[in-house]
């Protein structure tokens, strides 16, 4: 059984983007039509939400829309920003910059969103936004029970782990709030490598925001090539017969330096130099010709989420996350609080050693382990901190749909590590 594996492992980026789709977006790229993909990009992200162009601002990563966001509304020292107590550091980090106070409020096991009635009783005179999370692609469901009680309050969507997720009333996540940002990450729904947008759905925050964004810098050309290096290596290695292949690839580039990710000081709550910048042209052609199939995209997502769900639903000592509805990132299941740490970490080591790397995102209350917590303080939220230590996720990645016998070995493992199913 083993030996199947022994090549294989599950992949967490360019979850929508195939090699066919690289390849045809190299082919634009050296025909030199960047710049019309570009236009036709940020048109039809508008289509795709309903709303004109002028509303859709991209960036080199989709948390320098959050920042331009805040900063817009002109917040002073002593405003507030609540996030929720489960959150990538980028998130808090942009509030951060911005140079106000941000105010964390916990999750609920249920849905892994925030718990609203902790929520509104955190709220202050001081409170002047709230970022709502649709975690995993998860929909938070009280968006228009805060926008009735504080209607003062702006609220933005951190949409980055949904691109089509839509709640009870059809609306499409990025369509409930005042704003909502996107990513385009490496392990995003779609990917350009980096990247993102903010879309701003109440007109009177336009102007502020067009006028933050009218002189905003560029990346070098080299990281541009970093991005698009590392991005292709991602996606060509993408299969099993070419791990090792991917492993001396990403082990050259990474040598050269030409590999890129978020760099190290803003892991560490440091503003890099160029935050925010203009989003490339160059990057903006795959996430075209993602955006041109998406509808075939979330079907086949729909179906991984499906098959992980009828895999895992009869396990009655974990907490399974599914909606006909989501269009998700990742499928997640929580082990209960009954199960040990160190159940779990044994559960991570046998699915391991046969080629199933389970994600560990999140795996702490501001993501990844060891970033910087900006205001935090321990046990603020004590059910993010204990669902980032038992949670594990699988990919929901287009290009690897996981068959009838490699979901067979998931479920045995965690069979023969007394994980429970109704009988």
């Amino acid at each position: 059984m083993n030996s199947l594996f022994n090549s294989y492992r599950f992949c967490y980026v360019g979850n929508a983007l195939t090699k066919r789709t690289l390849f045809k977006a190299i082919g634009d790229i050296l025909l030199g039509k960047s710049r019309k993909r570009y236009h036709l990009f940020k048109q039809n992200l508008a289509t795709f939400f309903g709303t004109k162009s002028n509303q859709v601002f991209l960036f080199a990563a989709g948390r320098m829309g959050l920042y331009i966001l805040l900063k817009s509304l002109n917040l002073k020292p002593e405003d507030e920003v609540i996030v929720a107590g489960y959150t990538c550091v980028v998130v808090p980090n942009a509030v951060k910059y911005v140079g106000c106070k941000v105010k964390y409020v916990d999750i609920t096991k249920e849905t892994l969103n925030l718990d609203t009635e902790k929520l509104f009783a955190t709220i202050t005179p001081q409170t002047k936004a709230v970022v709502i999370a649709h975690n995993f692609g998860l929909v938070y469901t009280d968006i228009q029970k805060i926008k009735s009680t504080f209607p003062n309050i702006i609220i933005i969507e951190d949409a980055a782990h949904t691109f089509g997720s839509r709640d009870s009333n059809g609306a499409l996540c990025g369509q409930l709030g005042d704003a909502a940002f996107f990513s385009f990450e490496y392990s995003k729904p779609l990917t350009t490598g980096f990247g993102g947008f903010l879309l701003v759905n109440n007109l009177d925050l336009l102007p502020a925001v067009e006028i933050l964004t009218r002189d905003m810098p560029r990346f070098s050309k080299k990281d541009i090539f970093r991005i698009f290096l590392t991005l292709s290596v991602y996606v060509l290695t993408n299969f099993k017969w070419t791990q090792a292949f991917f492993r001396i690839s990403v082990g050259l580039i990474r040598r050269m330096n030409l590999i890129y990710t978020t760099p190290i000081e803003e892991i560490q709550g440091e503003k890099p130099k160029k935050y925010p910048a203009k989003f490339s042209p160059v990057l903006s052609v795959f996430g075209y010709h993602q955006l041109c199939q998406l509808q075939k995209i979330n079907s086949i997502k729909q179906q991984i989420t499906y098959l992980y769900f009828e895999t895992f639903k009869d396990f009655v000592d974990l907490n399974i996350y599914y909606s006909l509805q989501t269009i998700g990132v990742r499928f997640s299941v929580v082990f209960k609080p009954y199960i040990s740490v160190e159940a779990i970490k044994k559960i991570k080591i046998e699915t391991a050693k046969h080629g199933f790397v389970l994600g560990e995102w999140f795996n702490s209350v501001i993501h990844p382990k060891g970033s910087f917590q900006y205001l935090y303080k321990p046990g603020t939220c004590p059910i993010g901190e204990q669902i980032s230590e038992r949670i594990v996720n699988f990919p929901i990645n287009i290009n690897r749909i996981p068959n009838e016998t490699e979901l067979l070995i998931l479920k045995t493992i965690f069979i023969d590590h007394g994980i429970r199913q109704n009988v």
